[in-house]
């Protein structure tokens, strides 16, 4: 039971780490002042009126990825060393995402699907279980697909301000079109994944199937971001709905696939 607790305030106290120090840095570089936001993109802005709070938010950042740390290292103690080697290399994606890891937009596109998808889940389970799942390692794919997706169509309305700003993000490099195709395909692949899981009884219950329908969606949606050229106010309802799929897929996965 204590294990399952430590997992759960890691998870948030990563997320909330990371999002801390994108306000932070977005705020000091200048980033937050340039960024058009929508309700899905550009960060909060809050800093903007709250210029007093940097400091706390920076404390905070930093408080909360030390929390992590430290359960990181709890458990590798009591279970395996190996779990910090990779805790870690979460915690260098989370503190070096804003600074560094936007300047390729190979790293950019997969590492949030790594952190936040691979690491937390497979991590969670070696943690629980002492050991590794393949089954489950197959599994997380599809929310590995489904987190770079969110963090790359919500890159889109960015696109001018990260290029400005020395940013490489996906989009940055390769264009609208190439960024709608490449949420497009991997949307596919990872329909795919369900489908391969199910044919080969490694998600044997046919409810796992069910998947399908939010991942069917997220075809759609990149079925209609290549009908435009760039980024209009027009796609923010598709933004909103890849949020949603975004919760709603792994709570489905998690029921079907017990």
């Amino acid at each position: 039971f204590l294990n399952c607790v430590l997992i759960v305030i890691a998870g948030v106290c990563v997320h909330a780490s990371v999002n801390a120090l994108n306000e932070y840095f977005d705020y000091k570089s200048g980033l937050d002042k340039e960024t058009k936001r929508t309700p899905f993109s550009g960060g909060t802005g809050v800093l903007l009126n709250a210029e007093h709070e940097l400091n706390n938010v920076w404390i905070y950042g930093i408080t909360t990825g030390l929390i992590t740390l430290l359960i990181g290292i709890y458990f590798s103690i009591s279970i395996d060393w190996t779990i910090l080697l990779f805790g870690l290399l979460g915690l260098v994606f989370n503190f070096f995402y804003n600074k560094l890891l936007t300047k390729s937009p190979y790293i950019v596109l997969v590492a949030p699907g790594i952190s936040f998808s691979l690491l937390m889940i497979n991590l969670s389970y070696y943690v629980l279980t002492n050991q590794f799942n393949v089954d489950l390692f197959l599994n997380s794919l599809i929310p590995f697909i489904l987190v770079n997706n969110l963090l790359l169509i919500c890159q889109i309305p960015d696109d001018v301000q990260d290029k400005a700003f020395g940013r490489k993000t996906f989009i940055n490099v390769f264009g609208y079109q190439k960024t709608a195709l490449c949420y497009l395909a991997s949307s596919i692949i990872a329909s795919v994944i369900l489908i391969l899981l199910y044919v080969n009884n490694i998600n044997n219950n046919p409810w796992s199937l069910l998947v399908m329908i939010p991942l069917g969606l997220k075809i759609f949606i990149g079925f209609k971001l290549l009908k435009y050229k760039e980024y209009s106010e027009a796609l923010t309802p598709l933004l909103a709905m890849t949020v949603v799929i975004n919760i709603i897929t792994p709570i489905i996965m998690a029921f079907t696939t017990l």
